[in-house]
């Protein structure tokens, strides 16, 4: 397999390094594997209904369909499937695998792909907002020291999962945090400085103690957080959401030399445009914002399922000509 700087950009970047090539690539969550893959990626429900000899045949040849879709997709970073959750009642979401299986599947894509991209997994560690039931947000208010403790175990429960990520060969760890939505900030400025800022600091701080690159995933509208959420140590904060009213140039401008943003891509146009728009919009945040430091290509979200692969074929053609049009530069 061929070597490049792939991996090493991705993480320069996360460091906000002026980089001598293009922009890296990464999505939080790519969904669409198999459509770039004549072996499926084996994940969700149906890896769960799988005996013991049979899911380390599918960890085994996940790592396969992972090596050969970078072969078609030249992603600088590739995260890989993270813990339970479900996307209804009943219903497990897609890109899953249970707790004591995700540790291994990073590890033996590690063992395939080595150094040629980055690694990144998703954990804890921040408390999320915006999804959470009526009994979470009367506690709020009601009951701060419940919260308090809620805070801290999944701070200590996703600094230790990280301790295992480091081990299997992960580069980066993302706390996966909704903590907005389209209006804004999901708390109140009196809770962001109790709860989110301080966890922040505290996760990016153990992370970069373990010789790995902190980051944080939220949807919604962030603006008036970036450049607090800068000053916590996080190498990363992963959407920048278009949707929610976000604007890419604003919030790097905030952010420069501080923490990368990561995206920007918006996803409804992912699922629902056209490949000519898709391409042309991904060409042309390609040359607005390309060789800024700080900066990671991507989608504003997970690149889901019901995404067309013609119209992700879109994205790779942008990020193809993109690369090509920098090399006489």
């Amino acid at each position: 397999m061929k070597t490049n700087n792939a991996r090493l950009d991705f993480l320069d970047a996360l460091d906000c390094k002026r980089l001598s090539g293009p922009t890296p690539w990464w999505e939080v969550e790519f969904h669409r594997w198999n459509a770039f893959s004549e072996q499926p990626l084996i994940l969700g429900e149906t890896f769960a209904a799988l005996d013991a000899a049979g899911r380390e045949t599918a960890i085994r040849q996940n790592a396969e369909t992972f090596q050969q879709v970078l072969e078609k997709i030249p992603f600088s970073a590739i995260t890989t499937p993270g813990g339970f959750w479900h996307s209804g009642p009943g219903q497990l979401a897609y890109f899953i695998l249970p707790d004591d299986t995700r540790f291994r599947q990073l590890q033996a894509v590690k063992q395939l792909v080595g150094d040629r991209v980055a690694l990144v997994a998703a954990e804890g560690g921040v408390i999320m907002g915006a999804h959470y039931d009526p009994d979470f947000c009367e506690s709020l208010f009601e009951e701060p020291e419940k919260i308090d403790q809620e805070v801290e175990a999944r701070l200590v429960r996703g600094i230790e999962n990280a301790k295992r990520w480091r081990d299997m060969g992960a580069d980066a760890i993302y706390a996966s945090s909704d903590i907005a939505d389209n209006h804004g900030p999901f708390f109140n400025p009196e809770q962001m400085d109790r709860w989110i800022l301080p966890a922040a600091e505290r996760f990016a701080a153990a992370i970069k103690e373990m010789a790995m690159k902190p980051m944080l995933h939220s949807d919604g509208n962030l603006t008036s957080y970036v450049e607090r959420l800068a000053r916590t140590g996080l190498c990363g904060l992963q959407a920048i959401d278009t949707v929610a009213g976000m604007d890419l140039s604003d919030s790097l401008d905030k952010a420069r030399g501080k923490m990368a943003l990561i995206g920007n891509l918006d996803c409804g146009l992912l699922v629902a445009g056209t490949p000519e728009d898709v391409e042309r919009t991904a060409f042309e945040m390609l040359q607005a914002h390309g060789t800024e430091p700080g900066w990671i290509f991507g989608a504003t979200n997970a690149v889901q399922v019901e995404v067309p692969a013609e119209n992700y074929r879109a994205v790779i053609r942008a990020m193809n000509r993109y690369r090509k049009s920098t090399e006489s530069m």
